[in-house]
């Protein structure tokens, strides 16, 4: 591979799911560069591969430029750890980072392998740290550099198994092996039954609500955060993307909804019948922005414990197809096997089709999509109040 986006390579090595985000956007707040500093920490922890860089410059004729900092725009890096690291003039936290090509390229600020930072850290710290001054691509530099320096951070989160994982027990808390919890749906948009389009731009509104959902429960909330909130990660995947791109077709524009069921529902009733939930039963939440003909999108929300639906769909009623539909969590989802909820209530009052976060203009900002036929359905949980401006792309 020459070249092109790593996420590309690395989910397709993998089987992973891809998250990407800017890094100091003009309207960054000092929230964003903390919440990117955590998901960074759980990414590591949790073994995902990470990478970052720097756009291209403006002049096309050159790919790859050498700042005067020792870094290369167009360049493809890989972050490798962040510690927390203290010294006499007080903590801070280290990035460290690995230009593949593995030579004396490296960053050349502060903590870089020259820098006479390090003469102030003992060298108990610095084998702790792993630091050798070597040309060999590889070098620390702090995290607030690191932030303003590089322009997107790109992090393939990886199955269990692909780690080699399975079946390994944690012995302590303190040594446990941590990695993300993958749950897996296929699903189908069938013409006629389960294909029911976004409701958006002069689409039956009334047809978007014979999409399949999923039911999602989240009961636990993650490790590293003070207040209870849980981490969820949705992608969905078309799986006849590249066959549809090879016979010259135009590409599916697909994207998922998600909502919360309201506390006062009666959720095991809808679980036993397989009904489908309504506007009336849900509060929404969020979705994976607007349709993309991309094979994948993906999503990172920040959310609390509780019940979610998540609908996958295209932008028009009856375009049909396979799909792929995954959720990482840091700790298992309470999962139940049910019937899939596609069981459709007749004559809809308008209170229970209309979305009243959906916008009927002609940019498709919010849509929903339905998919019917697949095996089993289960409960994920799915509840958004923070949703980072994180991106996927295939």
């Amino acid at each position: 591979m020459a070249g092109g986006q790593v996420t590309d390579a690395l989910i397709d090595f993998t089987g992973g799911i891809d998250e990407s985000t800017s890094l100091n956007p003009p309207s960054s707040s000092p929230d964003f560069k903390a919440e990117v500093k955590r998901i960074l920490s759980q990414a590591i922890e949790r073994k995902s591969t990470v990478g970052c860089g720097i756009y291209p410059t403006t002049d096309t004729s050159v790919e790859e430029y050498f700042t005067n900092m020792g870094l290369v725009t167009g360049h493809a890096y890989c972050v490798t750890q962040m510690k927390d690291l203290i010294t006499p003039d007080g903590s801070i936290t280290l990035v460290r980072c690995l230009n593949p090509w593995n030579n004396a390229i490296e960053w050349a600020g502060n903590w870089s392998d020259n820098s006479t930072l390090w003469d102030k850290v003992a060298d108990e710290e610095k084998r702790k740290l792993k630091f050798y001054s070597l040309h060999d691509g590889e070098f620390w530099m702090s995290y607030d550099d690191f932030f303003n320096h590089f322009d997107v951070i790109q992090f393939c989160h990886r199955k269990p198994e692909s780690l080699g994982l399975i079946g390994i027990a944690p012995t302590t808390k303190d040594k446990k092996e941590l990695t993300w919890h993958e749950e897996i749906f296929h699903g189908k948009w069938k013409k006629g039954k389960s294909a029911g389009g976004s409701g958006l731009n002069g689409e039956p509104p009334e047809k978007y609500w014979t999409n399949t959902q999923y039911l999602i429960k989240l009961n636990f909330t993650d490790d590293d955060t003070e207040e209870k909130w849980c981490t969820m990660i949705i992608a969905l995947m078309f799986k006849e993307e590249r066959e549809r791109r090879l016979n010259n077709e135009e590409p599916l524009p697909i994207a998922f909804d998600v909502y919360q069921i309201k506390n006062d529902t009666n959720i095991d009733t809808h679980i036993e019948k397989g009904e489908k939930f309504y506007m009336t039963d849900l509060d929404y939440v969020g979705n994976s922005e607007e349709h993309t003909p991309n094979r994948s999108v993906c999503k990172r929300f920040t959310v609390h414990p509780g019940a979610y639906i998540i609908i996958p769909n295209t932008l028009s009623y009856n375009d049909g197809g396979k799909y792929f539909l995954r959720v990482f969590t840091e700790k298992g989802a309470d999962q139940t096997v049910t019937k899939k909820l596609k069981i459709n209530k007749t004559n809809l009052t308008e209170l229970e089709i209309k979305r009243p976060h959906i916008q009927t203009n002609s940019e498709p900002a919010d849509t929903s999509d339905s998919s019917d036929e697949e095996k089993d359905d289960v409960t994920k949980d799915t509840n958004v109040v923070k949703i980072l401006s994180f991106c996927f792309v295939f």
